[in-house]
Order: structure tokens, then C-alpha cells, then sequence
């Protein structure tokens, strides 16, 4: 699956460059994006690009039917991301915890198994596993799995923040019947519509309460 989506992401950024050649613009920023992104950069591109003599700007029905094909790509390339997420695929031993790898993941440094970041990977993954119903082992990929998105659309975050920022979800009750796994999702979908961490956490929050 991996495969067919940068195929099609390098056929797309091809076109983006012969698109750009006949309409005499500099489109190699653009094919760069479109081989990260792929159909999500899409719309922004037929927004931006320069008209052809007589040519109209799209619709609005058919920027929306790109936007949502776009968000849909996002979605289905996060999924994939999770599912061949290969940075914690094996159980973690009792010299290795879960929360340890976590920890070095995230600071990039050596640490200790006591230190505080550590510890509190450790309340994270079990509370996360307890509000979602997955496993802790669930929860760090797809975490890693968030942040592994992020990283290839250009975006910082580290992954203690992210998983703070499900957590704080975690107090909506029933959560609508929300996974761990669609949460995720929609929060990479907003961070890549250009939301700052806490902005694209509130608007999920605003959503669980139904507003």
C-alpha cells in the first residue's frame, strides 16, 4: 500500500511540473510538496497556479470535492503510517519499557528509566489505554505513528506533547465513540490545514462537546 501511494505521489508531482512548464511558472516547490502530500496539496495548487488565457477558477463544488479527497489521502496515509510504523514493533522487555523507548524517541538523548519524561510516558500510556480501550503498544504507534506525519509535512511536535494533547480529550466522557486511532487522524488532518498544536486540540474538544 505504502508503494501505490508514492506512486501516485510522484505521478502527481510530475503533472504539477508539466502543468507548471506549459503555463511558463516555477512549480518545483510545488512538485516537492506534491511528492510529501500528494492529493492534499492538490486544491492549493489549483488555487495558486496561474490561469491560461480565458481560463476560469475552479468552482466552489469542485475545490470542496479536491479538499475532501485530499483529507481523505491524509487519513488513509496515516493509517498506512501506523501500520508499517516500524520505530516500536516489538513488545518492549523488562530492560526496555515501553515508556523508556518512548522517552528516547522523543528527546533524542540518552535517559533514565526514572527520569521525569519517562515517568510520565508511563501515566500517558496507561491512561490512554484505559480511556480508549487499546493497547498500550496501540497507543505508542499510533502516537509515533502521528508524529511520523507531522515530521513529513514539515511540522514540529514532540510526541509527549501529542499524547498530552489526547489526553486532554480524555475528560469528554464516552468521547462520541471516538478511537485513539480517529482522534489522531483528525488532529494530523488539522495540524496540516495549518493549526498550532493547541489551537487544532481545541477544536477537537469543541467538537466533542458538540459545539
Amino acid at each position: 500500500m505504502i508503494r501505490w501511494i508514492l506512486y501516485i505521489n510522484g505521478a502527481l508531482a510530475a503533472w504539477v511540473i508539466i502543468d507548471g512548464l506549459k503555463r511558463k511558472a516555477h512549480t518545483l516547490p510545488w512538485a516537492a510538496l506534491m511528492l510529501a502530500l500528494g492529493p492534499y496539496i492538490l486544491p492549493l495548487y489549483i488555487i495558486e497556479r496561474p490561469l491560461k488565457a480565458g481560463e476560469p477558477r475552479p468552482t466552489r463544488t469542485v475545490m470542496n470535492i479536491l479538499k475532501t479527497l485530499g483529507a481523505f489521502w491524509c487519513i488513509l496515509t496515516f493509517i498506512c503510517g501506523v501500520w508499517k510504523s516500524g520505530l516500536i514493533s516489538h513488545a518492549p522487555t523488562e530492560s526496555e519499557p515501553l515508556e523508556y523507548k518512548l522517552s528516547i524517541l522523543d528527546t533524542k538523548k540518552p535517559v533514565s528509566e526514572s527520569d521525569d519524561t519517562t515517568s510520565r510516558f508511563h501515566s500517558l500510556l496507561e491512561g490512554l489505554s484505559d480511556t480508549y480501550g487499546d493497547s498500550e503498544q496501540q497507543i505508542a504507534n499510533i502516537s509515533v505513528a502521528v508524529r511520523k506525519s507531522l515530521i513529513s509535512a514539515g511540522i514540529k511536535e514532540s510526541l509527549l506533547n501529542i499524547m498530552e494533547g489526547m489526553n486532554r480529550l480524555s475528560q469528554y466522557g464516552n468521547l462520541n465513540n471516538k478511537q485513539y486511532a480517529d482522534l489522531a487522524a483528525e488532529y494530523v488532518t488539522l495540524r496540516m490545514e495549518g493549526q498550532v498544536h493547541d489551537a487544532a486540540v481545541e477544536e477537537l474538544e469543541a467538537k466533542l462537546r458538540g459545539y
